[in-house]
């Protein structure tokens, strides 16, 4: 008996043999290699169900959907993964798309035409994952292994004469194109929701504008006041924009003309050149706050005729000066860095490649005082000390304004790579919200990227910040 248990004892190594004990082994081993080789598929379908294996392979399959490259559509897939991380931009499309839809439901002699706004919505709900299972299937639930098409939004796009060119493969181009699309085939929804009228201000729907500026009357004086709005700025587009208010007045004699309320879906800011007050204390990157202060700071108009003051058949010119502030808040900033510069040695348009440091959260305070905006900066001759007595002025009116409604969190940012403004690669950073995480996307390639290689990157063209408290 002791022979027989014992495996290692000299009287069982001598009745094996030398040579049976690795045979043994070696056969055992292929036995093992070969019911695993059968058994993965199982084993693989247990780990996945798994604690640990059941969280890493959903991780994965939730990361954000690429997005194929036709040729030279990597500047609408960048806009379009921006976009889809816009929740306040998707939720206001995807509620005015389904009430346009059930206007069109109960007109069913007439259509308003919603292919566009449809395919949009459609598209971005794809990109967020939305209406994509979380369970065992391998249909389209699994994210890590296809991407989402958007051949059909570019045919309803060129259908609508977007010809994609070289000279249009522009993401700011696009956006705007997108938005007046989109709106017309709302508006037209509305015409078919209240007939014959498009004035009247009671029922349903939300209202669609065409036109893009607002007339507000001012009273002259010191206690000048709004006297009247042609309608609600709230109803004037069908996302939650931001209104610029511009207003010329007549440093003479103090007269101001009828404030001027405009829709923004997009801000453009001018890049520092050379020379620029903005690089005067070094070569580094230039702080957003600062484009944005010069983008809305009060400017002078030199040599400029005043009807109150200047009569028809003299020569006399004053000064005005004009005050541009943010009057509303939107709930999605898309700010556009404006890198086409022309230079006058090339004959043509260059890129400017001016770096911008950006915030991961931006205070929109600075450009909404309470009080009126403080003297007007001479635009013609700038100087250090302008930029920064504006800057102090306006820091002591922001402490007395609510900071709800007005901080912005960063949740996309589309770089543009190359030497020229015509040519080149788009590439997407976008907050994914379900993996919490930031993402880099170059058409239908899709790789993790840490916050800190985001708030680094160079050459940023568009900028998408989402307010963390929406207005009501």
């Amino acid at each position: 008996p002791l022979l027989v248990r014992s495996v290692h004892s000299p009287a069982r190594r001598a009745l094996v043999g030398p040579g049976v004990m690795p045979a043994r082994l070696l056969i055992m081993s292929g036995v093992g290699l070969t019911l695993l080789y059968i058994l993965w598929p199982l084993l693989a379908n247990w780990l996945r169900i798994g604690a640990g294996g059941w969280r890493w392979r959903r991780r994965v399959r939730r990361a954000p959907p690429g997005l194929v490259n036709y040729g030279n559509s990597c500047y609408a897939n960048c806009l379009l993964q921006a976009l889809s991380s816009c929740d306040a931009f998707c939720a206001d499309l995807a509620s005015r798309v389904a009430w346009a839809a059930d206007v069109e439901a109960d007109n069913p002699s007439a259509t308003a035409g919603l292919s566009l706004s449809v395919q949009l919505n459609r598209l971005l709900a794809g990109l967020r994952g939305e209406g994509r299972g979380e369970g065992d299937g391998d249909g389209e639930a699994r994210q890590d292994s296809g991407e989402v098409d958007a051949l059909e939004l570019l045919n309803a796009l060129r259908d609508r004469e977007w010809d994609r060119t070289a000279g249009q493969q522009d993401a700011h181009e696009l956006l705007a194109t997108l938005l007046q699309a989109v709106n017309e085939e709302l508006l037209q929804a509305e015409r078919l929701r209240r007939q014959p009228s498009l004035t009247t201000a009671s029922g349903g729907g939300p209202d669609c504008v065409t036109p893009e500026v607002i007339e507000v009357n001012h009273q002259p004086g010191p206690s000048s006041a709004i006297v009247s709005l042609r309608s609600p700025p709230e109803q004037r587009s069908w996302v939650r924009c931001g209104l610029t208010q511009t207003r010329v007045k007549c440093l003479d004699c103090g007269v101001c003309s009828p404030a001027r309320l405009e829709v923004q879906h997009c801000v453009s800011l001018c890049l520092p050149t050379r020379g620029d007050v903005l690089l005067s204390n070094g070569s580094g990157p230039v702080p957003l706050q600062q484009l944005l202060l010069r983008a809305f700071r009060v400017e002078l108009i030199r040599r400029a005729r005043c009807d109150r003051c200047c009569q028809p058949d003299d020569d006399r010119t004053v000064t005005l000066s004009k005050t541009t502030r943010l009057a509303r808040a939107p709930a999605t900033l898309v700010l556009h860095l404006q890198r086409a510069a022309w230079s006058a040695a090339h004959g043509c348009p260059v890129k400017s490649g001016a770096s911008v440091a950006y915030p991961l959260l931006l205070d929109l305070r600075q450009l909404m005082p309470a009080s009126p905006l403080p003297s007007p900066v001479d635009t013609e001759s700038p100087s250090s000390g302008d930029v920064d007595d504006f800057t102090s002025i306006v820091e002591s009116h922001r402490q007395s304004i609510p900071l709800a409604n007005k901080l912005y969190r960063l949740v996309a940012v589309i770089v543009h790579y190359g030497d020229d403004t015509s040519e080149g690669h788009y590439l997407a950073y976008r907050w994914h919200r379900p993996t919490r995480r930031w993402w880099c996307i170059s058409d239908d390639s899709v790789l993790p990227v840490s916050e800190s290689a985001v708030l680094a990157l160079h050459d940023v063209y568009m900028l998408f910040y989402e307010q963390l408290v929406p207005s009501i």
